[in-house]
């Protein structure tokens, strides 16, 4: 009933185990890689600010790209001015007559 293909409940938490640690060491080499080739400076040196004002800078340039209608944030389609002054006028009118 158990077969030989079907692995314990021990085999299958010592696999996730060594598979974790694998992924953890990998992921290191590949920090270790780049660092190497692209080396960070140092936290809080001149050089870090700057690279930190930058990133921030571009980020903040990317959001004033986007194109937004004056109708679409006033509530666009429908214009509450105009109906309210025409609203006036129409009842001027009948209380005039």
């Amino acid at each position: 009933m158990t077969g030989a293909s079907r692995e314990t409940e021990e085999e299958r938490e010592h696999r996730r185990a060594k598979e974790k640690i694998d992924r953890k060491v990998e992921r290191r080499h590949e920090r270790e890689e780049n660092e190497e080739l692209a080396p960070r400076p140092d936290p809080g040196s001149f050089q870090a600010r700057m690279e930190k004002r930058a990133q921030k800078g571009h980020y903040c340039r990317e959001k004033e790209e986007v194109e937004v209608k004056v109708g679409d944030l006033m509530g666009g389609g429908y214009d509450a001015d105009k109906a309210r002054l025409m609203k006036q006028e129409v009842s001027l009118a009948a209380w005039r007559f």
